[in-house]
C-alpha cells in the first residue's frame, strides 16, 4: 500500500541517522509523490536539502517535478544540471531535455 510505504519513508527521512539512508528515502518518497501526481510536494521536500553525491538524482526528479506542473523552462534548468555533473549516466535525462523542444536559450 502506497500509503504505508510513504509513512515509513517519512520516518526514514525524519529520524534516520545514516545520510544516505535519508537520502535514499526522500528520493523513494519523491518518486511516489510523482506517481500520485504531487509535484508540488515533491519541490517542496526537495528543495531546502543539501543533496550532496545524491544531487543528480534530486535534480532528475525536480526536473520531472516541474514538468508535470507545465513548467519547462524550469525543467530544462534542472535537467541541464544533471548533464553538467560528471560521471552520471545521463541518456535517460537527455530524453527527457530532447523531449521538451529547443525552448528558449535562457531556460
Amino acid at each position: 500500500e502506497t500509503g504505508k510505504a510513504k509513512e515509513q519513508l517519512k520516518a526514514l527521512v525524519g529520524k534516520s541517522k545514516q545520510k544516505d539512508i535519508v537520502h535514499l528515502a526522500r528520493i523513494r518518497l519523491a518518486q511516489l509523490m510523482l506517481d500520485e501526481n504531487n509535484p508540488a510536494g515533491v519541490l517542496q521536500l526537495l528543495s531546502s536539502v543539501d543533496s550532496g553525491s545524491f544531487s543528480a538524482l534530486y535534480d532528475g526528479l525536480i526536473g520531472d517535478a516541474h514538468v508535470a506542473l507545465g513548467e519547462n523552462g524550469k525543467a530544462r534548468q534542472a535537467y541541464r544540471k544533471v548533464l553538467l555533473k560528471p560521471g552520471q549516466g545521463n541518456g535517460l535525462i537527455q530524453l527527457k531535455l530532447d523531449n521538451l523542444g529547443p525552448g528558449d536559450l535562457v531556460g
